[in-house]
């Protein structure tokens, strides 16, 4: 197994190692950090696809580390040549601060504060960015699921139309993965799930009961890679936002606003 020594090798591409190797390079990481910060060092742990046990044999190294302090986020990202690791150094009020943002992305980004392995954590600070994480109100995740319509999806199926229209044709297949993808992000607000990793999203997001119609359809095109013609994949764009007014208006959530309203909420 490759050490974390100063020795530099001649090439920086990732080689093939085990699970076992991977966690015990993460864990002499993890003790180095341990020794730089001494008595500063309240919390550590790992995430992404080694902490879930998911890790394929060139996947990289993400870690956490909580340090006394204010206003600390400091990244270290480096490769030794045939591995490479990441580990994101917080203050415990930057990671609170990180771990209690919520927007339309949140069911994927935060799954690094959901799905994490301890190595080290007395004060559970840990867990308390966990809590932190998944508790939002109804009335948040409900304003976000209309937001990531409308500010979003809406502004998506505009494009595809205008693609058609004016024979853009090339652009239609990424307008397909952006839809997907916020189909993606609409289904875990909705169902208040944090996705484990962003590789199995789509799979993930397909389990999930009560999805508008059409977005199946769209992510087996996204995923297949079956995104030609163009006039049939804006036919499944088009067809899935239809789907997205339908799903809309069946959970009570309104997608069209009065500008004075909005202005005399403000």
């Amino acid at each position: 197994m490759t050490s974390t020594s100063r020795s530099t090798p001649l090439r920086a591409s990732p080689l093939a190692f085990t699970h076992e190797e991977r966690l015990a390079r993460a864990r002499q990481i993890a003790a180095r950090f341990a020794r730089h910060f001494g008595a500063r060092h309240r919390a550590t742990a790992i995430y992404g696809s080694l902490a879930r046990n998911q890790d394929g044999p060139y996947s990289d190294i993400e870690m956490f580390v909580i340090v006394e302090g204010e206003n600390i986020d400091h990244p270290y990202e480096w490769s030794a040549g045939p591995w490479k690791a990441e580990v994101d150094v917080y203050s415990a009020d930057e990671f609170f601060r990180q771990a209690a943002e919520f927007d339309e992305f949140w069911p994927v980004t935060h799954g690094a504060f959901v799905h994490w392995l301890p190595l080290y954590d007395p004060e559970g600070l840990l867990e308390r960015g966990r809590e932190l994480a998944l508790t939002h109100t109804s009335e948040e995740f409900n304003r976000l699921i209309v937001e990531t319509i409308i500010g979003d999806l809406y502004e998506i199926i505009g494009k595809t139309l205008n693609a058609l229209t004016l024979g853009q044709s090339s652009l239609i297949p990424a307008y397909a993965v952006d839809a997907a993808r916020f189909g993606a992000c609409l289904l875990g607000l909705y169902h208040r799930r944090v996705y484990t990793g962003s590789v199995t999203v789509w799979a993930e997001s397909l389990t999930l009961p009560d999805p508008p119609e059409g977005y199946a359809r769209l992510v087996e095109k996204v995923t297949s890679g079956k995104l030609h013609p163009p006039a049939a994949v804006g036919r499944a764009i088009h067809a899935f936002w239809e789907g997205v007014e339908d799903w809309a208006r069946q959970n009570s959530l309104p997608l069209i606003h009065d500008l004075e309203d909005l202005l005399s909420d403000g």
